[in-house]
């Protein structure tokens, strides 16, 4: 599974949930793959996801997006994220 992170590098909330996701993945390294996209340099991904706000958070598997949160969120919501998604979608 892989997580993308759709962001902005002028973005406040993007700023603050950078270190935050970047500390939670530690754990996850060996099963998710974490990718950081910059709307300003790509675009197309934006169109892509249809995105309305940065930041966006989306886990795919198998080219499928398979759940998505906005904003800068806790650490402990981010690992419940995870944990879900893991344990529903392995």
């Amino acid at each position: 599974m892989n997580i993308r992170v759709i962001l902005c590098e002028r973005c406040g909330p993007c700023k603050i949930l950078g270190p935050r996701l970047e500390n939670v993945m530690k754990s996850y390294m060996n099963s998710v793959l974490l990718a950081k996209v910059d709307v300003d340099q790509l675009d197309t991904v934006a169109e892509k996801y249809k995105i309305k706000v940065v930041p966006t958070v989306i886990s795919i598997k198998n080219g499928k997006e398979i759940e998505r949160f906005e904003g800068a969120k806790e650490e402990e919501f981010i690992r419940r994220k995870i944990e879900y998604v893991l344990a529903h979608n392995g």
